[in-house]
């Protein structure tokens, strides 16, 4: 949970890799439901390993666009192709993208649109 929430948790999960084994606490009364994966028919399991993998990649491209979204999720698939369960995308870029910035410095009146234009320009970036 983010830090600073006030959100009270109402599940608690415990995955057990190892074992295939999801343990599910509701936290107000302390019932348990207990997933164990091998208990499945195939069919299901079948049906599981692409939804996961479905919100796995999925999550790889939240909050990013086009290229970015998509060498995202290819840098998570390639990682799960070899064997590492536990890489993550690299986290989206904290610098505004071209439209952005000419959307910001538009806004901007007199003096600190000149200011801005001109410290654009030293740095050589054209908006």
């Amino acid at each position: 949970m983010a830090e600073g929430s006030t959100r009270t948790r109402k599940l608690q999960k415990e995955i057990d890799y190892d074992n295939g084994v999801v343990t599910i606490t509701v936290v107000s009364t302390g019932d348990k439901v207990v997933c164990d994966a091998s208990k499945l028919p195939k069919d299901i399991q079948k049906k599981l390993v692409p939804l996961a993998l479905n919100h796995r990649i999925g999550d790889a491209a939240a909050g990013k666009d086009g290229t970015e979204a998509a060498e995202s999720m290819q840098k998570v698939w390639d990682a799960l192709v070899n064997g590492d369960f536990t890489v993550k995308a690299p986290a989206g870029s904290k610098l505004p993208n071209k439209t952005q910035l000419r959307e910001a410095v538009g806004n901007l009146k007199g003096k600190e649109a000149e200011a801005a234009n001109a410290l654009l320009a030293k740095l050589g970036i054209q908006i």
